[in-house]
């Protein structure tokens, strides 16, 4: 990726990503039986990404990219599950409004116009991060899934980083996902020099 923020108001960025995998997964089929599964993916992403502050209080960004998906299945492959990837535009926005110093609120479109809904899910994200100077930053967060079947699905986020003595980051969080009905909790300790 390339990147500037310095020479001008408007930020730009410039990426390409190549991601290879060949995930082993046992599926559960309809009739109770179970399929050992294995495909491999190549994608392709090449994009551009605009962000422009509008005053002190107000940033609004735009990301446009060109994803190209190609995934080779085994034969057998139910059809239900039969895909060859496929390729397209791909485009997400957001904004973030500093409500007061150190208050602010965070929204996000993502994959708008999606290329494949599994991969590519439409999420909107809603966002507040609380910061009290350098020592204290506390973040919570709430994705909306719009791709699933049957409903919306949400999952939460919350986390939180305490800088003691100018020297070490103590950092926590924890988020609850509905899609995948699984809760995550991580944290650390850095040290800044």
């Amino acid at each position: 990726s390339i990147l500037d923020s310095l020479t001008a108001r408007l930020a730009a960025g410039l990426f390409y990503t190549y991601l290879h995998a060949s995930p082993a997964q046992t599926l559960a089929l309809p009739k109770g039986e179970l399929l050992d599964f294995k495909q491999t993916m190549a994608t392709h992403e090449l994009g551009l990404a605009l962000a422009y502050p509008l005053g002190e209080k107000l940033h609004l960004g735009f990301t446009t990219k060109y994803v190209k998906r190609s995934i080779e299945q085994p034969d057998g492959t139910p059809e239900e599950l039969r895909t060859d990837g496929g390729s397209g535009i791909n485009l997400e926005a957001g904004g973030i409004l500093r409500l007061t110093t150190g208050l602010s609120l965070g929204v996000t479109g993502q994959n708008l116009v999606s290329v494949d809904k599994r991969a590519y899910p439409r999420l909107l994200g809603l966002g507040l991060a609380y910061a009290l100077g350098t020592e204290l930053l506390a973040e919570f967060d709430a994705v909306m899934n719009f791709s699933s079947s049957d409903s919306v699905k949400l999952g939460y986020h919350g986390g939180g980083e305490l800088f003691l003595g100018g020297w070490y980051a103590l950092r926590g969080g924890a988020m609850h996902d509905s899609l995948r009905e699984a809760t995550y909790v991580t944290g650390g300790m850095g040290l800044i020099s």
